[in-house]
């Protein structure tokens, strides 16, 4: 119960990643902006959130996760109804950016509290948990968030949304619980910045930490491109079909997110084995991603819906990345190391992001149609490209660099 009461943050900041893909012609048309800079706007999240993940890991592990969780809550809150208000291009930026800042703690604080509540062996299980969690977040962010900007608009949505935020700060102050009563609480030092930069070296020294971190960054970069922001304009392009159906299609991928974290990371603590569902899933990822992109045109929504499904299972074994980073560190740098991977697995939202919708816009030829601004479906096919290729590379380094632990601590005393 208390991993899943601290997940909350998650679940919420999850719903708040995904919007703007969803509310994105509306931005266009407010916002007067094209692909390009509904791009940049929305990587200002992840322009928070990557560099805060090392900062939030140290945070966490020194202050706990309580404290971190109440008040990113209330940041959460406060920045979204900002965004909702806002005319201004440069405000909305603030606003996501500030919204990435807070969001940080959501997956970290969790798994830290996972790691004094739970046995090593079901840290990557409680990591696919929490991960199911945010799906729910990534779900309520799709079609029911279509469906309530066309009834009260976009900004009354979001500023509706605001007050989620505060009630979930109130949770956290009378729920929230990090250690089990059979375990003493961990004494907080003064916070001392060159002993907290002698942690984050210890984590990012060890020999398996960077091939690790790139594992996360190539299962998750895909997700960030398709799934939460440029998925719904792509699949109307090659479909044809209105908003509404593509994001209840765009569902089945936080579907398999949902069902294949749990799964994926039972699967790794049941046969004591970290490398082979990843292999597995990379494969599933490049595999769904080459057919929604070279054939998705010529598909059914069953057979989209399907590979839709398998993209989010594939990608949901990035859990198994968080285990792998636990399995080499002492439990008091948990947050520290779950942070430097989490850094890497969101950092395809400040990169790859970019990069893709500044490829759709360059690429030219984009009309309005009613409302609506439209791009070519090559255009969209040229960039997304970029996702098997990131899924082959994922799949490689796990295959030639990392090392197998068989779910067991790499660490003791003497290292």
């Amino acid at each position: 119960m208390m991993i899943g009461v601290a997940s909350l943050l998650y679940v919420y900041e999850f719903f708040l990643r995904v919007t703007p893909g969803v509310i994105i012609h509306e931005l266009y048309r407010d916002f007067n902006i094209q692909a390009g800079t509904f791009g940049i706007i929305s990587a200002f999240f992840y322009f928070g959130y990557t560099p805060m993940q090392i900062v939030a890991g140290i945070l966490t592990d020194h202050y706990g996760p309580k404290k971190l969780l109440i008040l990113a809550s209330i940041c959460c809150s406060v920045a979204i109804a900002s965004f909702s208000m806002t005319t201004s291009i440069v405000v909305a930026a603030i606003s996501r950016l500030a919204i990435g800042i807070a969001s940080s703690f959501g997956y970290i604080c969790p798994l830290v509290i996972t790691r004094f509540w739970l046995k090593p062996a079901y840290f990557s299980m409680a990591a696919g948990m929490i991960q199911m969690l945010g799906c729910l977040g990534a779900i309520l962010g799709g079609a029911p968030v279509r469906y309530l900007t066309d009834q009260i608009g976009w900004r009354s949505m979001s500023l509706y949304s605001a007050y989620i935020g505060l009630l979930l700060a109130i949770i956290f102050w009378l729920v929230i619980q990090e250690n089990p009563d059979h375990q003493p609480k961990k004494r907080r030092s003064r916070f001392i910045v060159h002993d907290e930069y002698l942690k984050l070296a210890t984590v990012f020294n060890h020999p398996q930490t960077r091939w690790i971190a790139l594992i996360g960054f190539c299962f998750w970069a895909p997700m960030a491109v398709f799934a939460e922001n440029l998925g719904p304009s792509y699949l109307m392009a090659v479909t044809g079909d209105t908003s509404h159906h593509v994001n209840r299609l765009l569902i089945n991928t936080w579907i398999g997110v949902a069902i294949g974290g749990p799964i994926m990371g039972g699967l790794s603590a049941r046969y004591n084995d970290r490398k082979r569902p990843i292999m597995i899933a990379f494969f599933l990822c490049f595999i769904a991603s080459i057919g929604l992109i070279v054939h998705g045109g010529n598909l059914a929504d069953n057979a989209i819906a399907v590979l839709l499904f398998l993209f989010g299972f594939g990608a949901s074994a990035q859990c198994i990345a968080f285990g792998l980073i636990s399995d080499h560190q002492p439990p008091k740098l948990t947050g520290t190391a779950v942070g430097l991977v989490n850094l890497s697995v969101i950092m395809g939202g400040s990169t790859l992001l970019p990069l893709c919708s500044w490829i759709i816009e360059k690429l030219g030829n984009a009309y309005w149609q009613v409302d609506v601004l439209v791009y070519p479906i090559i255009n969209y096919q040229l960039s997304l490209a970029l996702m098997p290729i990131v899924s082959l590379l994922g799949m490689t380094v796990c295959y030639l660099k990392v090392t197998e632990t068989n779910c067991q601590s790499q660490y003791n005393e003497t290292n």
